[in-house]
């Protein structure tokens, strides 16, 4: 009896330390393939700079609950949209707490973020704040941090065109996002109302129309963009919500089509929920 369980205990031991031999070569071999995929995008000024970030990922991964593949997998969409090498030890970190507070995937973390700070010009130590920004929204209204993360990678370009702090596209995004409109429809909305808005004098002679019942020409629309973009928006926010149902649609309409109205006069009827995120 003894020898046959000590038989099976040996048994089932070796097992065991064979099933975490293969575990712990896998994930080398993971390991391996991702900072392959940094060393693809990322110009280290000596040869030792890829072995170096690798051992601050292990050390990283031991204090934050994401892999070192998983945080190479950061470093390298860091890497692919011009973070600089000497910049990823930070880039990585300051995401890595993104990605788990928002429940991001890593490479999802990483390229978003890295997007967002090409298109805002944000440093690499301001990151986390921008993120606490997103967090900030995502506890006080009902918004999911990640949506707003999603739709902010959406209209980024756009929203820094028109001249919005980050901040407010933020607020804006998640305003939409939490009155039910999912981000790519939030996105879609907002990229189209910012464009309209900010070319108005070269917009349709409805569109033209639709300002001057609001109290507003196209002209002054656009040099008041120019001067203080997020007052102007709300400037415009506030003239819509004062219209009865009726007429708002018919002029939300004209200003941004048919296939936009119905969004942006969410955001409008129930503009509390816009000032509330700003």
């Amino acid at each position: 009896m003894s020898e046959t369980f000590d038989a099976a205990s040996l048994t089932a031991g070796a097992a065991a330390a064979t099933t975490a031999m293969a575990s712990m070569t896998k994930k080398a071999i993971d390991l391996e393939a991702a900072m392959a995929n940094v060393a693809k995008v990322v110009d280290f000024p000596n040869p030792e700079g890829l072995k170096e970030l690798e051992t601050t990922l292990l050390k990283l991964s031991r204090t934050i609950p994401i892999t070192a593949e998983g945080l190479a997998e950061m470093a390298a969409a860091g890497g692919q949209l011009g973070v600089a090498a000497k910049d990823l030890p930070a880039f990585v970190e300051q995401v890595a707490k993104i990605a788990t507070a928002f429940d991001l995937l890593p490479d999802q973390a990483g390229e978003s973020m890295a997007k967002l700070a090409n298109v805002f010009n944000l440093p690499v130590t301001k990151i986390e704040a921008f993120g606490d920004v997103i967090n900030e929204l995502s506890n006080n209204t009902a918004a999911k941090a990640s949506d707003i993360v999603e739709a902010l990678r959406r209209i980024g370009g756009t929203a820094k065109q028109f001249g919005l702090a980050k901040e407010e596209a933020a607020a804006l995004a998640g305003a939409l996002i939490a009155l039910g409109k999912p981000p790519e429809i939030a996105a879609t909305a907002i990229n189209s109302m910012l464009t309209k808005l900010q070319t108005a004098t070269k917009q349709s002679t409805k569109f033209q129309t639709a300002l001057i019942a609001l109290g507003l020409d196209a002209k002054g629309l656009e040099k008041s963009i120019g001067q203080d973009a997020g007052g102007a928006l709300d400037n415009l926010l506030r003239k819509l919500s004062q219209l009865d149902k009726q007429t708002r649609a018919g002029v939300l309409t004209d200003l941004f089509g048919a296939n936009f109205q119905d969004d942006i006069g969410t955001l409008v009827g129930s503009l509390e929920t816009y000032e509330k995120a700003i």
